[in-house]
C-alpha cells in the first residue's frame, strides 16, 4: 500500500473562506462543492482497459477518456450524466463495473443514490437504467 505521508498522522488543512462542511448536503454546501471540477477516481473498463471513466462530483457527470496504452495519454471522448437528470445534483463519487453482467454503477454522494447503467461491451457505451435511493 502506498502511504504518501510515510506513516505520519494526517492533518486537515484550515478551510479558506469558511470552506464547506462535507457532512452536510444542504443547498449552500452543494453549491460550494459543485463550483469547480472535483474528480474522485479513474476507473478503466475491464474489457479492453482503454476507456477511463472519471466521476466528477463538482460538474455532476462522468467523463470518458480514451487511454492510450502506448504513451499513457488520455483523450476526452464523452461525458455521461451521473443519474436520471432530475435537475438536482447527484455528485458522482465512485464508478464500478459489474464483474460479469453488462452493468456499471455510479455512487452519487450528494443525492445519496446509486445509478445503474447498461454497458455495451463492444462500444463501451452507457445508458442510465435506474437510480436507487438510499
Amino acid at each position: 500500500m502506498y502511504d504518501p505521508n510515510f506513516g505520519k498522522k494526517m492533518a486537515a488543512a484550515a478551510k479558506k473562506n469558511g470552506g464547506a462542511n462535507h457532512s452536510n448536503n444542504d443547498d449552500s454546501t452543494i453549491k460550494q462543492r459543485q463550483a469547480d471540477p472535483h474528480s474522485h477516481a479513474l476507473v478503466l473498463d475491464p474489457f479492453a482497459c482503454q476507456i477511463a471513466n472519471v466521476p466528477d462530483l463538482g460538474k455532476d457527470l462522468i467523463r470518458e477518456f480514451l487511454y492510450d496504452v502506448q504513451n499513457g495519454s488520455l483523450t476526452e471522448l464523452n461525458v455521461i450524466a451521473s443519474g436520471l437528470s432530475t435537475g438536482k445534483p447527484d455528485g458522482p463519487r465512485y464508478f464500478q463495473f459489474h464483474p460479469s453482467l453488462d452493468l456499471a454503477y455510479a455512487v452519487n454522494k450528494l443525492s445519496s443514490t446509486i445509478a445503474v447503467f447498461s454497458v455495451d461491451r463492444h462500444y463501451i457505451q452507457f445508458s442510465c437504467l435506474c437510480r436507487y435511493l438510499r
